[in-house]
């Protein structure tokens, strides 16, 4: 009617024209509504300024739907844009400015840029609570992300809590039918999968689903977001059928609405080829993760954490179909990118969060163990080797190298004696006895100092300092001829194997040698039964961990191999050349076992007159 009546460049067609972007934007038509978007706009640049709200409102559409259909680097320059231009016309700290931080943040967080993600949703929060209010739904949403945020970088104490509040206030807000209401349950829903708890997890997913499929239908690619949770729900509970049958809808879905190289569809296929991968469904597999990774390659890159996921299938394909080649090379590029994400996380989280972080990448290491301790394959040994040092010693020596950069710069200097006080606050009050303690204080000193190291760590990184990181090779050409390394490491059964528990390996490095070695030592049950010694026992303990035989004054219950059995004797042949041996403990077991008897005045253990055993944090 207005095109009939203006014409069809007029300014007055505008509003009719992002109103028909957001009907199809609702019934996920999102190739219609780019197309009505870029109508508006080419009406609008040649007649207007960008402080135009018809233009703005446009912007922020194109954005929008750009992001969605994967397009991140064209939807970030527009989410920028037009973030400048709320923030020249309305002031940072007005609403509809916020609104475009947040999902500037949400943009940032799929494309795996969680350091620039925390930023600008943490400052949606803040901004949001003062100006908007704790319950307001902008707010609420806000919260949610954190959850989001939270749940990805490992710290789930408070995703959890962010995802219930998130919950609460939508409940509250736009009431238990609305989608956004659906959203909120299945990030819960996720957050208990992920926890190992499917009873919490179903109902909530469940839930959601059915609001979804009511409000927008089952074509709708917002549906594909909760079956895609629920696929993952029955493959997690041994439900093949039904886990299949969810994610290839889900796949169909994302195909036919979000085209053939988004994001959200590698995901899916990354999914789908693990459930074909675990039914020994090999060519299934093989062609759902190759074009998981090629879609993923493209949409996200590979520093993503979804492409590392990605990889991890098609490792464990290539161990299946024992292809070595390929295994190896694949574990070497996901001992890089984990590297690299660590790496880039040092510069934005604090160091309890660096932990977390960690924890979550580990799965990758255990695996990369496991396969190697199997196959002897030395190659591997060499990749474990380096992922070790990299995780024993490269944070310690990095967290050093920060403090010294931050002493050295005025800025990051006032931060850092900030953090250095309060760090003494808490340490006087957590000195105190828990009647005379200050519970709030310490609650309010240990967030306070969290938040100060992620901002010395941002305040770091943004003076450009590069972290070196060291390799098995220049820990070998420091060793001398009768010198021998070991860092010692922990496995854990891969899920579907036998559950045998922890086991206890040796990564071995001689001078000379072309690579690495690896050894598997013994199961911590068996270091376990050492260690329940008896009151009565306690005169004869070291002689009962070192010697080969039981020589105790109290006869043993049964049988138990000492520590030299389970530790040094495998180790003789490989080490037989060393008369000074480098050690790296690891498990609390072990370290401790190790502090209580070497001498206090010589930091190393003898076992006998052939070897010096020394404890280094990590070999190199």
């Amino acid at each position: 009617m207005r095109r009939a009546i203006y014409g069809k460049n007029h300014l007055a067609t505008v509003d009719n024209l992002n109103w028909l972007v957001e009907v199809h934007f609702r019934k996920g038509q999102y190739d219609r509504a780019l197309t009505y978007v870029d109508t508006a706009l080419g009406i609008l640049i040649p007649q207007v300024d960008d402080s135009n709200p018809e233009y703005a409102k446009s912007l922020y559409w194109k954005a929008i739907l750009l992001g969605v259909k994967g397009n991140y680097s064209e939807s970030e320059e527009a989410y920028r844009k037009l973030l400048d231009i709320r923030i020249k016309v309305l002031g940072k700290d007005d609403p509809e400015t916020v609104s475009v931080m947040s999902n500037l943040g949400l943009l940032y967080w799929k494309v795996g840029r969680y350091a620039e993600a925390e930023e600008y949703w943490l400052e949606t929060v803040r901004i949001y609570e003062k100006v908007l209010g704790p319950e307001h739904p902008k707010t609420v949403r806000a919260v949610g992300n954190m959850g989001i945020f939270y749940f990805d970088t490992g710290n789930m104490e408070k995703a959890e809590v962010f995802f219930l509040r998130n919950l609460k206030g939508l409940a509250e807000t736009k009431g238990k039918d609305d989608p956004d209401y659906a959203r909120a349950l299945n990030n819960l829903s996720s957050f208990y999968q992920d926890q190992g708890d499917p009873e919490k997890a179903e109902p909530l997913v469940r839930e959601g689903l059915e609001i979804i499929e009511r409000k927008m239908g089952r074509n709708h690619p917002d549906f594909a977001i909760p079956l895609y949770n629920f696929g993952s729900l029955n493959f997690r509970l041994g439900r093949w059928d039904a886990a299949r049958a969810a994610f290839r809808e889900t796949e169909m879905i994302r195909r036919q609405t979000l085209g053939q190289h988004h994001y959200d569809l590698g995901l899916t296929l990354t999914a789908l080829g693990r459930l074909e991968r675990s039914q020994g469904n090999l060519v299934a597999a093989d062609t759902c993760i190759n074009e998981a990774i090629a879609i993923l390659a493209e949409s996200v890159g590979e520093g993503h954490p979804d492409y590392v996921s990605a990889l991890i299938e098609r490792v464990q394909l290539d161990m299946l179909q024992v292809d070595k080649e390929k295994v190896v090379a694949v574990f070497r590029d996901i001992s890089r990118l984990d590297q690299e994400a660590i790496q880039r996380a040092l510069f934005y989280l604090s160091d309890a969060e660096i932990l977390n972080y960690i924890y979550r990448l580990q799965s990758h290491k255990n695996m990369l163990l496991v396969y190697a301790s199997q196959t002897g394959n030395p190659e591997l040994a060499g990749i474990a080797y380096d992922e070790t040092l990299f995780l024993k010693g490269f944070l310690l020596y990095a967290r050093q190298k920060m403090v010294k950069t931050a002493l050295n710069n005025p800025d990051s200097k006032v931060i850092y004696d900030q953090l250095k006080e309060e760090y003494t606050q808490l340490a006087r009050e957590m000195s105190k006895l828990q009647p005379d303690r200050d519970s709030l204080l310490v609650i309010q000193l240990t967030e306070s100092t969290n938040q100060l190291e992620k901002d010395l760590a941002r305040a770091v990184g943004k003076l450009g300092i590069e972290m070196g990181t060291v390799r098995w090779e220049d820990v070998q050409s420091l060793l001398k001829p009768e010198e021998v390394a070991i860092e010692f490491v922990t496995l854990q059964p891969l899920q579907g194997g036998p559950a045998e528990g922890t086991t206890y390996a040796a990564l071995i490095l001689k001078p000379g040698e072309a690579l690495p070695q690896i050894k598997t030592l013994f199961q911590e049950s068996q270091l376990a039964d050492l260690l329940d010694v008896k009151t009565d026992r306690r005169s004869d303990y070291v002689n009962d961990l070192y010697a080969y035989a039981d020589r105790g004054l109290a006869p043993t219950e049964k049988e138990r191999k000492s520590l030299m059995e389970l530790i040094w004797k495998p180790l003789m042949e490989e080490i037989d050349r060393g008369k000074t041996v480098y050690v790296s403990p690891a498990g609390i077991r072990i370290v401790s076992i190790w502090r209580q008897f070497r001498s206090p005045k010589m930091p190393c253990l003898r076992i006998n007159s052939r070897w010096f055993f020394w404890e280094v944090p990590a070999t190199w």
